[in-house]
Formats: structure tokens, sequence, C-alpha cells
């Protein structure tokens, strides 16, 4: 298949998807270089010179947090929503009939009282979220296989980041301080998660994977079983779930949902490559804090995905297991590298194709979901 027949599949996709028929074909040709810049940027990057490592990790990070922060106010469903709520955070009644998060309204506030610009503050949010995880990616550069963790980055995760902006901004946060997770800092992590559910409520699916991980380090078997009781309870407990919602904000997601209640085959893709890391860190016996990680955020993560099988708001709590993709399994990657040469390509070359499987389904359900088509830089709306 060909590009231009790639994107009459997108375009046909999003015209049955959209409520209008604003298809460009420019947006997607953008978004396709943004992919393949940030991903060749990330093979020059993931070299042993330090000079040569940093300045193009620093231009994939202006090349993102320009696209990000420049963009419309039409780019991403919610992004008019987060300038007027900044135009208007000084005023007394701004935030005095909403049940959004207070860490969200004293920045707003914060940021409203130094400046007066929208656009602006739509490029700090994105300077800040982009900064946070090239940040995270930088601290381990030693650790991690760059290539991997940038093409994951901006294939998986860096276009929701126009629309869903507090929880982008939350995730991004934790996954900076995922060091706390690598040093046994597990105190310091949980307050960090309930500073980050200031911003967004939904950081508090967090403490699961940190008490699963302080649960499994103590005896894993208890911690794999309860996971296996999880999902076993799951169907049961979830179909009354909308009895059990106390923030009102999220009450209506209960009478609304519209999930499918039966478990599709992406469930278990999207995990494959977590799957498949564990049994190869179990069969080479490779112990230690990356491995008891990997397996923590993976059985936890695999729960949540299967949630959204049954309440469909719960999809959006993947998004802070990023840091699984981001750093975790480029960690095993570069270990592979430096331990198992012969299985390096192989495995590349495998998550090259399921990343390219994840970016298709991503393009071909959310373009229009996302309200990311077509792109339009600020000064041009």
């Amino acid at each position: 298949m060909n590009l231009f027949l790639f994107i009459d599949i997108y375009r046909r996709a999003y015209s049955e998807a959209a409520l209008d028929n604003s298809w460009d074909d420019t947006t997607i040709i953008l978004y396709f270089c943004i992919i393949v810049a940030i991903s060749i940027i990330g093979k020059i990057a993931d070299t042993r010179n330090v000079k040569v490592s940093r300045l193009w990790t620093i231009i994939a990070s202006l090349l993102l947090i320009v696209i990000l922060g420049l963009r419309g106010r039409n780019v991403g469903i919610d992004t008019s929503t987060y300038q007027d709520t900044f135009a208007n955070a000084l005023s007394p009644d701004a935030f005095k009939y909403t049940t959004t998060e207070p860490g969200y309204h004293l920045l707003q506030k914060f940021l409203r009282s130094i400046f007066s610009s929208p656009e602006l503050a739509i490029f700090l949010y994105a300077l800040i979220t982009v900064s946070f995880v090239m940040n995270s990616l930088w601290r381990y550069r030693d650790n991690i296989c760059f290539f991997i963790a940038f093409s994951f980055y901006v294939g998986i995760y860096y276009f929701q980041a126009m629309d869903l902006l507090r929880i982008y901004l939350a995730a991004a946060f934790l996954m900076w301080n995922y060091n706390c997770l690598v040093e046994k800092k597990y105190k310091k992590f949980f307050l960090l998660i309930l500073l980050a559910s200031t911003i967004h409520f939904s950081s508090i699916v967090m403490v699961l994977p940190l008490l699963y991980l302080w649960i499994h380090q103590k005896n894993p078997k208890i911690a794999f079983f309860l996971i296996i009781a999880a999902i076993i309870l799951l169907i049961p407990l979830t179909s009354q779930f909308a009895d059990y919602i106390a923030i009102a904000r999220y009450a209506n997601y209960g009478d609304s949902n519209e999930s499918s209640r039966s478990v599709g085959i992406m469930l278990f893709f999207d995990y494959l490559p977590c799957f498949l890391l564990i049994y190869y860190v179990l069969r080479h016996k490779i112990e230690g804090q990356w491995t008891d990680i990997l397996i923590s955020l993976t059985a936890v993560g695999f729960f949540i995905r299967m949630l959204a099988y049954y309440i469909n708001i719960a999809g959006r709590l993947s998004i802070h297991f990023m840091g699984l993709y981001l750093l975790v399994i480029p960690f095993f990657v570069n270990y592979i590298k430096l331990n198992h040469h012969r299985l390096y390509f192989p495995v590349c070359m495998g998550l090259i194709v399921y990343l390219a499987v994840r970016i298709h389904f991503y393009f071909i359900g959310y373009l229009a979901t996302d309200g990311i088509m077509p792109y339009t830089f600020f000064w041009n709306e």
C-alpha cells in the first residue's frame, strides 16, 4: 500500500465519524512526518556521544512543543474550553460551580495572574508536558533505547495530548518521577500521586501498580492471585459501577456508559510486547527493580485496559501507564541489545510492526473523536 491509499482509508473513516467533513490531507501528512522525524531523531540520539544525543533530544523536544503548543483553539475537542477557562480564571465565580480538581484551579489562577493570553497558556502546558516526558527519557539515556522510546511516545501518546491536556500533564508529571519507583521511594511516589490527582483525579489509579509492586516484592504468588481475582470479579462488579461514583463530574458517565461489555482482541494486542518481555525476563531469570516494575505495571495496566471494555471512561486511565511503554520496554530493549544481541534486531522489527498497527488504528478511530483534524496554528484561525 502507498501513502495515498492510506490517506484515502483515513479520509473515509473520518468522514463516517465526524459531524462535518473537515478533512485535510496536509494534516495527516504532517502527522506522519512528525512520527517519522521523531523516530529518526531517536535513532540518531541513541548514541554514546552525550553532546550529539543531547542536541538531537533538544531538537525533538522543540519540534514536539511547537506542534503541540502552537495549535489553534479548534485542534482538540477541549482546547477551546481550556482557553476559555484560563481567560476567566480570575473571575470571582470562575470555579464556584465547577467540579474540576483544585490543583488545576490554582495553577490556572496563578498563570492568569501573570499573563492573559490563552494561547500562551496552551503553549506553556505543552512545554511542561513534553519537558516532563523528554527529561524522563534523558534521565535514563544510558539504560534505554531512545529509538523505541521516541517512536512509542510520538506514535501512541503524543497526538492525544492535543485534546486531553490535564490528564497528560498529570501523567507526564508522574512519569517524570518514575525514579521514585526505580529507587524504591514508594512513600514519596504515593505523595506525588496525590499531588497529580489535584490536576486530574484519574491519577489516583497509579496507587494500584504502586500497591501491586509492594505486594509483589513481598510475595509474588499473592500478588499474582490478587490480580487474577480482580479480573474474575471485574464483570459482576462493573455492572453496577454507576452506583458507586461519588464525584459529581464523573457521575454522568455511569448513567451513559456505552461500553461494549465484551473483551476485544486489542486488549491482548496492546499488552503483547509486555507479556513477551515478561516471558523473556522469567526465562532468563532476570531479577531486579526494573523486572518488578515491568510485571507490576503490566498486570495492573492490563486490568485497567480490560476495565475499559466495561466502563467506557476507564479507557483514559491507560494514559497513566505510558511509562511502561516509554521507559520500561525501552529499558529491556537496551538490555537485550547488550546481553542477547542476536535478539535485538528481531525485537526492534517486531516493535516497529506493533507500533505501526497502533498508529493505524489510532488514526482510523480517533482523528474525529479527539478533534485533531484539521491542524492549524493559532494565528491562522
